[in-house]
């Protein structure tokens, strides 16, 4: 049956408020158990990958350090064919946690034999008791994105899960969380194309196999192809201490340096126009942002609204008359702002470049929805010398890369009888090589990764790239509460994402706030309310989310259910150990009659001592960590109301 995560998120036994979130031997048990047998399989020539591998060459690579780890390859060889299979796979010592990926090519000099069936994971594991599998909706373009969900699944039955049209978090993100007794197993499929996932339960076990969910046929000579990266994660406790590990594992392995460095909260500004005043007058009314982003719009497009993509050259026209970015960016750069630009690289609107003079580089659909091929080893290189060179030229620190189409039907018109889903596999290549490439070869220092808002966050993508806009739903007025729903879903699984900051007063705002804020810069004007920006507000905001946005990056304590609901109370707490403080953030919503809650801190020290300040009201006095646990009463006049309660731990 189906239910929400609010029955797993029941808050509070003395215990549970002090549980500590660390791994146990047992969890590193069972992953070392989880490593001793192959967590993939295939079909090659007709023969199972235990049949072939058993008969094949096998080399085992010398071992790779990396911090927190090891990286170990194994290659096998059909020695007749050619054909090879290479399994990496990351060891962590500091969670009990293994990262893998399979790959496939053909080194011999004709077509290869016939792969089929490709699993990245094929795995029978042991459970006791109740079967939940918890997951969520992705960052869909609605008011319930990030959802959290909860199957329990009987003995016998199997639960199928797949994104929709090609973009692997359109509706189902690929996280799970498989929860029975007080063990969870967090398995991660990482694959931004359409993948495909089955949960099978018995009595005492359950058997997960996923994968690119089409794949079958030979490969040509030299060809490689590859399954999605997968993560496996074991925790136990309760629901919230297995999530708040694998937010550790996350900024510990998951999300990219920049500048050899973890990334950190960060406040941007966004403007739709070219105004280097808009940055110094935000500077001088105590509103100065970390990043200047510029969005959708600045290149060719006839006029036309900014969907008119596929010319990657700066046009005046829409820059206020200036031939590019670069005087404006590098006076950012002066202030001590860095930069971020968008672009949509795979979508080209019919007519626009090499849609005409090229076509051999798109597959053809429709005016606004025309797929670039990325299969094509060419394009990729062109795109590569089109954007560094935009890049370069224009001083921009964050390549901003969105994609407003869903290309799975394009793949899949590529389909032959003897060739099913080599299309996506390649393209998927290319655009992570693309990435990859410009990354690597220093033209940008971040990758902000956008597919119609959240619709390609998976796990292979994150460990590339950050999501600075978790959903499109971003762009409603007057749904501050989808914002907290989105956000309180969205920190399970993507601890450092971020939404545009838009509203009318601080109760909006602050619903918007998280690791990465983006306040939305309309030449001066709040596109609400048609006025000017009330900088009293902006300056009180700006202070607010710098006072609390370090501790997003913390463990995350929901302290009431999830919900859209406009008639009750939102709290959630984030807890920072290694800074021994943290914030309580509450929002009494628009039609919410209750005027008061008792929030029941967790993961606090009950001896401890904690100094509390109401970043409205001021110091709120000491506290011990027990009597916070018992419950703080929250108290306000009036619906629409919110609070941010910073603690910091005196003794």
């Amino acid at each position: 049956m189906k239910k929400t995560l609010a029955i797993l998120l029941c808050l509070v036994c003395a215990s549970a408020a002090f549980a500590q979130v660390k791994a146990t031997k047992a969890d590193f048990a069972r992953s070392a158990a989880f490593r001793k047998q192959l967590p993939f399989s295939f079909v090659y020539n007709g023969k199972s990958s235990l049949e072939s591998l058993s008969g094949w060459n096998k080399k085992q690579l010398p071992a790779k350090k990396f911090d927190g780890g090891k990286e170990y390859t194994a290659v096998w060889t059909d020695p007749a064919t050619k054909f090879e299979v290479k399994y990496v796979r990351k060891e962590f010592s500091d969670f009990p946690a293994t990262e893998w990926i399979v790959y496939f090519t053909n080194n011999g000099t004709e077509n290869s034999g016939v792969l089929e069936e490709v699993k990245s994971i094929d795995r029978k594991l042991s459970k006791s008791g109740e079967f939940t599998i918890n997951w969520d909706k992705g960052g869909i373009n609605a008011p319930d994105a990030f959802r959290p969900m909860a199957d329990t699944v009987a003995s016998g039955d199997t639960k199928h899960y797949e994104p929709l049209n090609g973009r692997g978090t359109n509706s189902v993100s690929g996280y799970f969380n498989f929860a029975y007794g007080d063990c969870h197993d967090i398995i991660c499929v990482g694959w931004p194309g359409q993948w495909a996932a089955d949960i099978s339960v018995s009595d005492d076990s359950y058997t997960m196999k996923a994968g690119q969910q089409s794949l079958k046929g030979y490969l040509k000579p030299g060809e490689t192809i590859r399954t999605p990266r997968m993560l496996a994660l074991f925790a136990s406790g309760d629901y919230i201490n297995s999530q708040n590990l694998w937010r550790r594992f996350y900024f510990a392995h998951v999300t990219p340096k920049v500048d050899g460095k973890p990334p950190v909260a960060r406040f941007n500004m966004c403007m739709d126009v070219h105004n280097p005043d808009n940055v110094d007058e935000m500077i001088a009314k105590g509103c100065k942002p970390d990043y200047y982003w510029r969005d959708a719009g600045w290149y060719p497009r006839n006029g036309e609204e900014w969907f008119r993509v596929g010319n990657w050259v700066m046009d005046p026209e829409h820059l206020e008359g200036q031939p590019g970015m670069k005087p404006f960016f590098d006076r950012c750069h002066e202030r001590g702002i860095k930069t971020i630009l968008w672009f949509e690289p795979e979508r080209i609107f019919a007519g626009n470049g090499i849609y005409d003079t090229k076509p051999e580089y798109v597959l053809k659909g429709d005016a606004y929805a025309n797929l670039m091929d990325y299969a094509n080893p060419e394009v990729v290189d062109y795109l590569f010398g089109a954007i560094s060179k935009i890049l370069k030229e224009n001083s921009v620190d964050v390549y901003r890369e969105d994609f407003n189409m869903d290309p799975l039907g394009f793949w899949n018109g590529r389909n032959t009888a003897d060739r099913v889903g080599f299309q996506e596999n390649l393209h998927i290549q290319g655009h992570f090589r693309l990435w990859d490439s410009l990354k690597e070869q220093g033209f940008c220092s971040e990758i902000d990764s956008c597919a119609s808002g959240g619709l390609r966050n998976d796990y292979d993508t994150m460990t590339r790239a950050l999501p600075f806009l978790r959903t499109d739903y971003e762009w409603a007025k007057d749904e501050a509460e989808y914002f907290q729903a989105s956000f309180h879903g969205s920190a399970f699984w993507l601890p450092l994402g971020g939404i545009g900051m838009r509203g009318i007063d601080l109760y909006d705002f602050r619903s918007t706030f998280g690791g990465i804020a983006t306040g939305v810069w309309t030449n001066g004007i709040n596109i609400f309310t048609a006025e000017p920006y009330d900088f009293t507000l902006m300056k009180k905001v700006v202070e607010d989310l710098r006072a609390v946005q370090q501790y997003y990056t913390g463990d995350f304590y929901p302290l009431t259910e999830y919900s859209t609901e406009k008639n009750i109370w939102c709290v959630w707490q984030f807890d920072k150990p290694e800074m021994k403080g943290g914030v309580l953030q509450f929002f009494r919503r628009k039609i919410c009659e209750t005027p008061t809650f008792t929030a029941n801190f967790r993961g606090l020290n009950p001896k401890g001592k904690y100094q509390l300040i109401d970043l409205d009201k001021g110091p709120m006095g000491i506290y011990t960590g027990a009597a916070l646990a018992d419950g703080l009463v929250l108290k306000t006049d009036k619906p629409k109301t919110s609070g941010l309660i910073v603690y910091k731990r005196v003794k």
